[in-house]
C-alpha cells in the first residue's frame, strides 16, 4: 500500500534514498549495540503490524518478549537470545546494562545512542500488549 520505509548507508553518513519496504527484506546493517552476541541476525526483516504510521517503519524485534515479534524472527530462522533474568533485570555481566531492571535500561541506552551520534529520535512509547514474562521491579 505504498508503506515505505527509509534505510541508513552508515559507510556514507548520507540517508540511502527511500526504497519500498519489500526491497530492504533481508538486507543487511551493522547493529547498535553489541551487548549480546546474536550471529547472523542483523537482517531487515518484514512484518505486517510495522509500518510508517507512526515512526520510520524500521523497528527492532524481541523474540523473547512478544508472540508477533516471536512470529516473525521464527519466521527468517533468526535466533531468540534474552539476556534478561526471569526478575527482569540484565544479566550482570552485560555492559552498559548488566544489573538493571529492563525499563531503567532505557536511559543509558539511549544515552549512549545519543552520544554515538546514533539517535534519530526517541519518543516514548507504550507499547498496545502487554509484554510477555514481564515483572515487576523490587
Amino acid at each position: 500500500m505504498g508503506r515505505r520505509a527509509a534505510a541508513h548507508r552508515p559507510d556514507s553518513g548520507c540517508p540511502a534514498p527511500w526504497r519500498p519496504g519489500k526491497e530492504l527484506e533481508q538486507w543487511g546493517y551493522r547493529a547498535p549495540f553489541d551487548l549480546v552476541e546474536v550471529a547472523d541476525a542483523h537482517i531487515v526483516i518484514l512484518a505486517s503490524y510495522v509500518t510508517t504510521d507512526s515512526g520510520t517503519g524500521l523497528v527492532h524485534q524481541a523474540p523473547a518478549f512478544g508472540a508477533d515479534d516471536l512470529a516473525s524472527s521464527r519466521a527468517y530462522g533468526l535466533p531468540m537470545v534474552n539476556p534478561v533474568r526471569p526478575d527482569g533485570r540484565f544479566f550482570p555481566e552485560l555492559p552498559l546494562v548488566g544489573g538493571l531492571f529492563f525499563k531503567e535500561a532505557d536511559r543509558p541506552l539511549v544515552e549512549d545512542l545519543a552520544a554515538r551520534g546514533l539517535l534519530f529520535r526517541n519518543v516514548p512509547y507504550e507499547h498496545g500488549t502487554r509484554t510477555a514474562g514481564a515483572a515487576t521491579p523490587r
